[in-house]
């Protein structure tokens, strides 16, 4: 799950989210928050789809919005890496 947060001045909907995976395993999941988020409050949203992650390794997530229009990318995009370990 994100969290989507509207900095505009005005209401929006339908913002696009994509979340490439990468590293041990591939894939890229794509959604889309359908709102309405309101200017200046934020959401919660679960990307649909299912990722396996039983292959042991490093796995790299790149998550952004990919709202038409968007002036500023810089606030958009979330990373995180996950790694795992065979339990002993």
């Amino acid at each position: 799950e994100v969290q989507v947060h509207n900095w505009s001045c005005a209401p929006i909907s339908n913002v696009p989210i994509v979340c490439q995976i990468s590293g041990a395993a591939t894939a890229t999941l794509t959604g889309t928050v359908p709102g309405p988020i309101a200017a200046g409050s934020s959401v919660t949203y679960v990307i649909p789809g299912t990722f396996n992650m039983t292959t042991i390794g490093t796995y790299n997530f790149t998550t952004y919005t990919d709202q038409v229009g968007e002036p500023v990318r810089a606030n958009d995009t979330l990373r995180k890496t996950i790694n795992v370990a065979q339990l002993k």
